[in-house]
């Protein structure tokens, strides 16, 4: 079980922090944050911004997981990422620096965040692959985190409750950000330990409340309105294009 993210840390800083190219939007989450992530992603690119998508798991191709303005990654430049990811952890051997502990994961995400960074890439859409605070995708520099809501899964990995699987999730939260948190119910238990952790560490939150008989496509859109709205608050230069 995974204890640390220095694996995915050095491997990163061993290709030259990628993940520092750009800002990302980072959405964790028990359902809906795939779409969630797209619907914010398209928007976004609409409005003229350069964007990414990073999502997994994949259907049929890797190549899935990774499109750049809209267009899924080349296969030759994810390749030249992935084998520029697999030379750093095999140094990473030769030196016993923590990078020859990346999972596969690690290297994917990595390779992911060079091919981001070569792009040019304004804002990341990334959703997490599981969890939150341990997630290969954790080391990103995101003015906006959203959760989308709480629900028993991964619970040998995460945690045998909500109330541990929201702390997990709540990972992504960092100081100076604003955090999205989806409540199933105005005394969502798991929404209100999100909102304690990300106050303990400086970040705004808005909650985005749904009802129960609500659909999964209307819960996604609105959360995805709210974390839009969120965004041209937090970088209001991304918001602000013609059309």
């Amino acid at each position: 079980m995974r204890v640390s993210l220095e694996p995915i840390r050095d491997l990163c800083a061993r290709l030259g922090s990628p993940e520092r190219a750009f800002r990302a939007v980072h959405v964790a989450g028990s359902k809906g944050k795939g779409s969630t992530c797209a619907l914010v992603e398209g928007a976004l690119r609409a409005a003229g911004v350069r964007t990414a998508l990073y999502t997994s798991p994949h259907v049929e191709r890797v190549q899935e997981r990774l499109t750049l303005g809209g267009t899924e990654v080349a296969d030759d430049t994810l390749a030249a990422a992935i084998e520029r990811a697999l030379d750093a952890c095999e140094a990473a051997g030769a030196a016993a620096s923590a990078a020859r502990e990346a999972t596969w994961f690690d290297v994917l995400t990595a390779a992911a965040f060079v091919a981001v960074a070569e792009a040019r890439v304004e804002l990341a859409v990334v959703e997490c692959g599981l969890g939150g605070r341990l997630d290969s995708t954790n080391v990103v520099h995101a003015p906006l985190v959203a959760v989308t809501n709480i629900y028993l899964e991964h619970t040998a990995v995460l945690g045998s409750t909500r109330a541990a699987i929201a702390a997990e999730k709540a990972g992504i939260v960092k100081p100076g950000t604003t955090a999205v948190i989806g409540a199933l119910a105005p005394d969502d238990e798991a929404a209100a330990l999100i909102e304690r952790l990300a106050r303990e560490r400086g970040a705004r939150c808005v909650r985005v409340e749904h009802a129960p008989e609500d659909p999964i496509e209307l819960r996604n859109s609105r959360f995805a309105r709210v974390m839009l709205a969120e965004l041209a608050r937090a970088a209001p230069e991304l918001a602000a294009r013609p059309g």
